[in-house]
């Protein structure tokens, strides 16, 4: 079984003394150099001004990079009228009829797993839930959202409506 040399990248940076001050992109310069069985000594793999292999900036790729604009939305998502909205409601909404009530909490079946037993506990005052079994718990609109299959937006919406 073979083993690989091990690089020491400080003899590396050295050997390439006439290069100084380091170049811009150094980093990527050394795994560019090591990764083509560049040794010490060796004369430098790129010139300066030659694009970096694995550099993203606009000397290396010729692209300007933009932040992509974020669309304008007029409506917005009415988050807090989805809070509002009573936990058990919800679960009725859902068509999950409460089992039993356990001092200030409900328990209901899980829908993410097979339940036997109620094990999906709901809160009516927090306005909360939480599975131990899942591990997974959240508000109303986080039930809302995992039991639908839907997105945050798409589950505020329907939540509130």
């Amino acid at each position: 079984m073979g083993h690989k040399k091990r690089v020491n990248w400080d003899e590396i940076i050295d050997s390439w003394s006439t290069r100084r001050p380091l170049p811009e992109h150094v980093d990527f310069q050394i795994v560019n150099a090591v990764h083509v069985g560049h040794e010490p000594g060796d004369t430098p793999p790129l010139e300066d001004g030659q694009p970096v292999p694995g550099c993203s900036c606009f000397k290396c790729t010729g692209v300007v990079k933009t932040k992509a604009p974020r669309p304008h939305r007029l409506d917005r998502l009415p988050v807090e009228a989805a809070r509002h909205v009573p936990v058990l409601d919800l679960v009725e909404r859902l068509g999950m009829v409460p089992a039993r009530r356990v001092g200030k909490e409900y328990l209901v079946h899980c829908f993410m797993h097979e339940d036997n037993r109620p094990s999906l506990s709901l809160n009516a005052t927090t306005g909360l839930w939480y599975c131990p079994v899942c591990a997974i718990g959240g508000d109303g609109i986080e039930l809302w959202r995992r039991v639908r299959g839907l997105s945050f937006a798409d589950a505020v919406r329907e939540v509130a409506a």
